[in-house]
């Protein structure tokens, strides 16, 4: 019997270094949930410095799953973790100065000839 791959429990893996057989076996990634799930063990059970962390998948886990897929999400959910709970902030809007204006008018030399 062939199972559908584990998608979530590789990417949390790949993440923490922690296996969670209770992910089980998906047909395809969602990161909104296993971010979910991944905060919610954050406040419980694990470190956040676990996302700094290089953590090699192993071949059950990886079995059937692109590598670059894989690495991909994983560093798509380190950074959804990492900012979890902080809000944007953003620069206030300001006059640019004499230097910024000057690079914003400057052009190439090839540029309109």
């Amino acid at each position: 019997m062939t199972h559908s791959p584990t998608w979530h429990q590789a990417v949390a893996f790949a993440v923490t270094g922690q296996r969670f057989e209770e992910l089980g076996h998906q047909a395809s990634l969602d990161l909104d949930e296993l971010a979910a799930f991944l905060s919610r063990r954050f406040d419980v059970d694990l470190d956040r410095g676990v996302l700094d962390q290089p953590h090699p998948l192993p071949a059950d886990l990886a079995a059937g799953l692109g590598a670059a897929q894989v690495w991909a999400a994983a560093s798509e959910l380190r950074r959804r973790l990492r900012t979890s709970g902080q809000a944007a902030t953003v620069a206030p809007q300001r006059p640019l100065t004499v230097e910024e204006r000057r690079l914003l008018e400057e052009v190439p030399p090839h540029h309109g000839s």
